[in-house]
């Protein structure tokens, strides 16, 4: 597993949070801001698609669950409740 789903999983460890929570967490702007700078192309800042590959790639392994919000709602995740870290590899990226 990457450091960076390790901190992932580690934000995760009190419980669920929002998505855009989350992402603060794992890339606090203070620490990291040029990764929420937005592209002279337009589109999203670079930290919102590394993120949500790494969240794709923890989902379709099973080590965390996305709860996806309605209209106006933000998506919640938290770590799946069966989820052995001992025991699952999660894919390199």
């Amino acid at each position: 597993m990457t450091p960076f789903k390790q901190r992932i999983l580690d934000a995760l460890a009190n419980g669920p949070l929002m998505r855009r929570v989350l992402m603060y967490r794992i890339y606090p702007p203070d620490k990291f801001p040029r990764a929420w700078r937005n592209p002279t192309r337009g589109g999203p800042p670079g930290c919102v698609m590394t993120f949500g590959r790494a969240l794709g790639q923890l989902d379709r392994a099973g080590a965390i669950s996305v709860f996806h919000g309605s209209i106006g709602q933000e998506d919640i995740i938290s770590i799946h409740r069966d989820w052995p870290t001992w025991t699952k590899e999660v894919p390199n990226a």
